[in-house]
């Protein structure tokens, strides 16, 4: 599978071996969590009892667990432990942690084909998604045919409420998947994983406790699986987009250097790390255009000051014998006290360092740019 324009060519490799970094073994229970801890002889029996009292309170909330042994692992003493949270846990979480979820909308035809150029679509041409345009948290194609695929990646644009279980029926949930996407799953796995006891005492609660006292060495999500691997080659297959996961899209498009001068797909940015990381790259964004601005006030500021740089007094009474008020020829005091090599020297010898202090200076449009920034 080629890659996006400007990217690299995948090349294709099994479905399944893909699929079994990120499920668990029945290839249907997708991991949410991992936890990861050394399995050796000589470890402190304490911390294994610690753990089995932690994980023994998870399956309580509901959560599924599945062990890799440290045979598996590469080091041969690492195991991990991978979480899956069932679909009834996730909605009773979502609705204690009043997470914010899409309202079922009919939205009117013209939503769905809305002209990018239109007056009340506020977007951006993202030109290397072979003009895929970005409008209100949705994503769109010119291609009938892929708009519903790569529309299904997008943030959705519904109006959104506090989750209740006893209103879901006013959610729009038209798959698991697309109604409580990965970073969401991940969320509330952390959570239970924080209110999750591994003793009597009150500070004896939570993943993160656990991993100061190393019962656990890691804890951590997973990320998509990058489904091939090549090598760097231009590509033009656009129904390639389709095809991708949202990890190979924002590698493709968005993590890359050659990338710097486009636009962030911020819509798949939400929805592939979350609110708080989209907010960051949002502020980023902004903070970066602005800077353009300023640094543009700047090389104004430094043309300017070379441009005036032999009229300046400061320097023309250094370097200029012919300035009235010249005091090049002065002689001045050796720089050290009783050192070989220290002698008098005349002021003229610091011309130089007078023209470049001047250069990077401008007391005339210095509080203006000082207002700026």
């Amino acid at each position: 599978m080629s890659c996006c324009h400007g990217c690299f060519e995948f090349v294709e490799i099994d479905e399944e071996v893909a699929k079994s970094t990120v499920y668990f073994q029945d290839g249907v229970r997708r991991i949410d969590y991992i936890l990861a801890y050394r399995d050796m002889e000589d470890e402190d029996p304490q911390n294994k009892e610690i753990r089995d009292i932690f994980e023994d309170n998870l399956m309580k909330v509901g959560v599924h667990l599945e062990r890799a042994p440290k045979e598996e692992s590469q080091d041969s003493e690492t195991s991990f432990l991978k979480l899956h949270v069932p679909w009834k846990v996730i909605l009773r979480y979502a609705e204690r942690m009043k997470l914010k979820l899409p309202l079922r909308e009919d939205k009117p035809e013209y939503q769905h084909h809305h002209n990018a150029k239109s007056d009340d679509c506020c977007c951006c041409s993202y030109k290397s998604f072979k003009k895929v345009m970005y409008c209100g948290g949705c994503c769109y194609i010119n291609n009938t045919e892929k708009e519903e695929a790569i529309h299904a990646r997008c943030q959705s644009d519904n109006y959104t409420a506090v989750f209740e279980r006893d209103l879901i029926e006013s959610f729009d949930i038209k798959s698991q998947d697309e109604f409580i996407n990965d970073t969401v799953r991940s969320r509330i796995a952390y959570r239970i994983m924080n209110e999750a006891r591994h003793g009597t005492s009150k500070l004896d609660v939570g993943v993160q406790h656990l991993l100061t006292t190393e019962a656990y060495i890691a804890a951590y999500p997973l990320h998509d699986p990058m489904k091939g691997k090549g090598t760097f080659k231009h590509g033009t297959a656009e129904e390639d987009l389709t095809r991708m996961n949202i990890r190979e899209i924002l590698y493709c498009e968005w993590a890359r250097w050659g990338k710097w001068y486009k636009f962030q797909p911020l819509d798949l940015i939400r929805r592939y790390l979350g609110d708080k990381f989209a907010l960051y790259f949002v502020w980023l964004g902004f903070y970066t255009k602005m800077l353009f601005y300023a640094s543009f006030l700047g090389l104004l500021v430094f043309v300017y000051s070379g441009i005036t740089l032999n009229r300046k007094p400061t320097v023309k009474e250094i370097c200029d014998s012919d300035y009235p008020t010249y005091a090049g020829d002065t002689v001045m005091c050796p720089l050290c006290d009783g050192a070989a090599g220290c002698t008098y020297w005349n002021l003229t010898t610091t011309c130089l360092s007078a023209q470049v202090s001047s250069l990077c200076v401008v007391i005339q449009v210095s509080s203006v740019f000082s207002f700026y920034t």
